[in-house]
């Protein structure tokens, strides 16, 4: 009829003119002339008259009607569960859906949701904290503090994660005269032991007797294997 739906209920004028098929569509719902619709607009009271007509027909409730019981129902999803302000949020406006009850505006529902949670959790909290016992009460209350010349609390601190990880070492079974791994490369790829090892700097030499692959005479790579006389002449030693 020209105007769009509220969130309370309440039709609002439109920001841009109504589509003509909108137009076409509600007048054939309610057997009039499209062209007077505009009449509508004359008089304001008459969309707040049929919106108030609209709740009575389908049984809606006004929000002050039903905001005890949202209230009771949001208290209790407190108790029960562990929903963030948003989570409870969408369970308030869920509720009123379900049981019919006219919504506030995002902004003005926000506000008694917020205040449920808060006074919800203290009371919460302080049964909580009754059933404690003393020593661990005092106990807990003292990671609360911040001692001298620290800049956090040692619960800040037991629940921080350290941001520096030592190094690991040497592994299992290294000991002081066994490089590990990581020195073993180094050797091979610069020829020369750690100077910090056992057995002092040096080149490391092949100590490998005889060749392991390949023709007589020839190590795996090719070349002549330290302590083994390459044949000469034809082959056969003359």
């Amino acid at each position: 009829m020209g105007h769009g739906a509220h969130a309370r209920g309440v039709p609002t004028r439109p920001p841009h003119p109504v589509p003509e098929h909108a137009v076409a569509f509600v007048a054939d719902q309610l057997d009039v002339d499209p062209g007077r619709l505009e009449e509508y607009r004359t008089r304001a009271q008459t969309a707040y008259e049929h919106a108030w007509q609209i709740r009575d027909t389908f049984g809606y409730r006004e929000f002050s009607a039903g905001e005890e019981d949202l209230r009771a129902y949001l208290a209790a999803r407190v108790w029960a569960s562990e929903e963030g302000p948003k989570a409870l949020f969408d369970r308030a406006v869920l509720y009123l859906l379900e049981h019919q009850i006219l919504l506030l505006g995002l902004t003005v529902l926000s506000r008694p949701v917020s205040r449920v949670r808060k006074a919800e959790n203290a009371r919460l909290h302080q049964v909580v904290a009754r059933r404690i016992p003393h020593p661990v009460r005092a106990e807990l209350g003292a990671l609360l503090q911040v001692p001298d010349q620290a800049r956090f609390s040692e619960l800040e601190r037991l629940r921080t994660e350290p941001d520096r990880v030592s190094s690991p070492g040497p592994g299992p079974g290294v000991g002081p005269h066994q490089p590990d791994l990581r020195d073993r490369r180094r050797e091979g790829a610069g020829g020369r032991r750690p100077p910090d090892q056992a057995g002092g700097a040096g080149p490391v030499r092949d100590t490998r007797q005889g060749p392991r692959v390949g023709r007589p005479g020839r190590g795996p790579t090719g070349g002549h294997v330290v302590g083994h006389r390459p044949p000469s002449g034809d082959g056969l030693g003359r």
